[in-house]
C-alpha cells in the first residue's frame, strides 16, 4: 500500500537533490521501466522484458539530466510514497524509490 506525497517546494527540492545523488545505473533502469510501461502497445499490466531491454539499452545515449527531468516527472504524476513519505516511489512497481536523509537516521 502507498501514499499519495504533497511536499512543500522544499521537500519536492530536497528529494530531487537526492534523485541526482543516484548511481547512472539506477537512472537509467528506472528510466526503462518508466518508458517500457508507458508503452500501452506492449505494456497490459505485467512486466515486458523485451520492452524494457530495448529501453534499457538506450539509456545511457541520454543526458543524464534529461532522463532525471522524465524521472521526476514521472514520480510528480503518480504522486506515491512510501507509509511515512520517507521514499518517493520514482518507477511504476515501487522497487525504485528515493529517500531523504532523514530516514537513514531512523
Amino acid at each position: 500500500m502507498t501514499w499519495e506525497w504533497s511536499y512543500s517546494p522544499e521537500g519536492e527540492a530536497e528529494f530531487r537533490e537526492e534523485l541526482s545523488k543516484q548511481t547512472n545505473e539506477f537512472v537509467w533502469v528506472t528510466w526503462a521501466e518508466i518508458q517500457a510501461k508507458a508503452d500501452p502497445e506492449h505494456f497490459a499490466g505485467g512486466f515486458d522484458e523485451i520492452v524494457y531491454a530495448a529501453k534499457r539499452a538506450i539509456a545511457s545515449t541520454y543526458p543524464r539530466d534529461i532522463l532525471e527531468n522524465e524521472i521526476w516527472r514521472f514520480a510528480e504524476e503518480q504522486r506515491e510514497c512510501s507509509n511515512g513519505g520517507w521514499e518517493v516511489y520514482v518507477c511504476p512497481f515501487h522497487c525504485h524509490g528515493v529517500r531523504t536523509e532523514e530516514e537513514s537516521h531512523d
